[in-house]
């Protein structure tokens, strides 16, 4: 839980990974998309259960961690010459939290109402291809 170990060790990985990466694609454009927004307004709704009403939690450190995260990758990025794509940023009003929830980007813990998402706070089908559209100019 140390965030100094954890950012150092997270850079190191990116330079292990990127380094096998070039050595089977030399000329390889390494494109590193951030995490979509989990949270929103400091709130984090693990509960969505209730159609149009998600049950919010509020967990002020979450968004801290969130922006903490996205520093690192944006960092990690620079350092391995990728090119780093905010997600965050762009679905930011798309967090668990959001309603409508046919508009929501990440499921929550216990999730009967966000549609076609795959596994807990990961993206729904709509956040992947929020993802994949943001990417593909960089391709």
């Amino acid at each position: 839980l140390d965030p100094g170990v954890v950012r150092s060790t997270y850079i190191r990985d990116m330079h292990q990974i990127a380094d096998k990466i070039h050595a089977y694609a030399p000329n390889a454009n390494i494109v590193m998309p951030g995490m979509l927004s989990i949270s929103s307004n400091n709130m984090v709704c693990p509960l969505n259960v209730i159609p149009e009403f998600p049950l919010g939690l509020p967990v002020p450190v979450l968004t801290s961690v969130e922006n903490w995260l996205a520093d690192t990758q944006r960092d990690a990025a620079a350092e391995i010459g990728a090119t780093f794509v905010d997600v965050k940023g762009p679905s930011a009003m798309h967090s668990t939290c959001s309603t409508p929830d046919s508009e929501r980007y990440v499921a929550g813990l216990v999730d009967t109402t966000t549609p076609n998402y795959n596994f807990l706070f990961h993206p729904s089908d709509k956040g992947s291809q929020l993802i994949a559209d943001l990417i593909k100019p960089h391709m």
